[in-house]
């Protein structure tokens, strides 16, 4: 996906990135961050079984970032994929033309007072997609 292509394709490309399915396939359960070896709370812990939040069973998943702020980030965005991805395809539809071709970047940075927010949402998508702004 480039920035060449019409923003309505970058923005879906990146709810459907945002909804494809993660391995472990059961990381549709909640993301915690609990106390890992380090002895901080740094680790992702992801599991079927329902224990105290700051503790993992010893069959969870685990991932030990080392960085608190940055298992806390973690965590929030694969809590937030399906948000995210609800709010990337509402800003295609809200772009979109009612003839069915897909606005350009230079229509919308024309016409683009009437969807104030479409800026931050395609940058949004560039990034889920590795492209950056």
């Amino acid at each position: 996906m480039t920035a060449t292509q019409a923003p309505t394709k970058q923005l879906r490309a990146a709810a459907e990135a945002l909804r494809a399915p993660l391995l472990p396939a059961y990381l549709t359960v909640p993301v915690r961050v609990v106390q890992g070896d380090s002895e901080r709370m740094d680790t992702l812990s992801w599991c079927e079984t329902q224990h105290p939040d700051d503790e993992d069973c010893g069959a969870c998943e685990v991932v030990e970032t080392l960085h608190s702020e940055l298992a806390g980030l973690i965590a929030a965005l694969l809590t937030a994929r399906e948000p995210l991805a609800a709010l990337m395809d509402a800003m295609a539809n809200e772009i979109h033309t009612q003839g069915g071709n897909p606005r350009t970047e230079e229509e919308l940075a024309k016409y683009g007072y009437m969807v104030p927010t479409w800026p931050t949402s395609l940058a949004a998508a560039r990034a889920i997609l590795g492209g950056g702004q």
